[in-house]
């Protein structure tokens, strides 16, 4: 039995040099190959490797980006104020921009009127298009009445700065007062024609004209005439502007003269009025 275990473990040993020996004579074919055998098992591999590298990148960049996050939100939110803050800018400038002609007429009217005036900011407004009815920041404390006259300052077609007539007061606070434009249909008011003194008497429309009639139906009025008021009735003060005439027409049936006026005033931009206290 010992020379069986001894000769079986001289075998095993004769047989591992012999299979060393086989692969250290293998000839240049015999390379080949293994080298056959490399790329197959690089084949298998690649796409399993390649795979994991793209996992492993795409986490990579999925923790850069949650690290940057917060510094993200941060920087997001600090554009989003600043452009809150110019668009909040710009919408100033260009209301100043649209004020700029209507505060200098504002100012030359200060300087040049023989009236005594209170200032007054428009606070509010109907909801039409037009300033027909508005309310203002001023009231009895500050002299303001009711039926006072309000003015604006307006180029008239010469050039000159005038009182352009606004309306007036009907209803009046301590701190406010309401005041009903030329232009609103309740509203009437009797004019005078700068070039010949000749009359009539205007009504509102509710938008940008006054219709009416002249007191002569052969009057000498045409397209272009300035008109202002007369004073007559009482409701308005006299000699205030309110516009230039847009059409005459001649109502044979109903014998008068029909007149269009195109206000001084815009009655679609209306910021500050000056109310006449004495």
């Amino acid at each position: 039995m010992d020379k069986l275990k001894k000769y079986r473990q001289r075998a095993i040993l004769l047989g591992t040099v012999a299979v060393l020996l086989f692969l250290f004579g293998f000839t240049n074919t015999g390379r080949l190959s293994l080298h056959a055998l490399d790329r197959f098992l690089l084949d298998v591999t690649s796409p399993v490797q390649t795979a994991l590298s793209s996992i492993g990148q795409g986490v990579g960049q999925g923790a850069r980006t949650l690290v940057h996050l917060p510094k993200l939100y941060k920087e997001n939110k600090e554009l989003t104020k600043e452009v809150a803050r110019l668009s909040d800018e710009n919408r100033k400038l260009n209301q100043i921009i649209g004020q700029t002609d209507y505060l200098q007429s504002a100012a030359e009217l200060k300087k040049s009127t023989n009236y005594q005036l209170v200032e007054a900011k428009v606070i509010g407004k109907d909801p039409s298009d037009y300033f027909s009815v508005f309310q203002i920041n001023k009231g009895t404390r500050a002299g303001v009445k009711k039926n006072a006259t309000v003015l604006v300052g307006v180029d008239d077609p010469q050039g000159i700065i005038a009182q352009g007539l606004v309306g007036r007061v009907i209803e009046v606070g301590d701190n406010w007062a309401k005041v009903s434009s030329i232009i609103n249909e309740n509203q009437s008011v009797a004019f005078k024609n700068i070039r010949n003194q000749e009359g009539g008497i205007l009504r509102g429309t509710s938008k940008d004209l006054l219709r009416g009639h002249s007191y002569d139906d052969l009057g000498d009025i045409v397209p272009g005439d300035r008109l202002i008021t007369s004073g007559i009735g009482d409701l308005y003060r006299g000699e205030v502007y309110l516009g230039t005439v847009d059409k005459v027409n001649r109502d044979e049936e109903k014998m008068i003269q029909e007149v269009t006026l195109k206000p001084a005033v815009n009655f679609k931009k209306i910021y500050q009025v000056f109310v006449v206290v004495g």
